[in-house]
């Protein structure tokens, strides 16, 4: 069960839906909460938007050819928005 199912379950107050999270950060992460500007988190949206914009990135997705093959203009979408 992930951490916002379980806050969510228990009705958790925001600061305690970013102490439940934090709690399962290592390595990177915990570097990242760490290193925080004390009162920079406004609630648990903010702590989360912050925390994948800041890792989102990082995260590398397996690109095949079956994939690329895959992908196809919408109808109604211009060459510019499908590239």
């Amino acid at each position: 069960m992930t951490v916002g199912t379980q806050t969510s379950i228990i009705g958790a107050e925001e600061h305690l839906k970013c102490k439940l999270l934090s709690g399962t950060f290592k390595d990177a992460a915990l570097r990242w909460y760490m290193n925080l500007p004390r009162n920079s988190i406004t609630g648990y949206a903010d702590f989360h938007r912050k925390f994948i914009h800041q890792f989102a990135g990082s995260k590398h997705v397996q690109v095949t050819a079956t994939t690329l093959f895959g992908i196809r203009q919408g109808h109604n979408e211009n060459l510019r928005e499908y590239l």
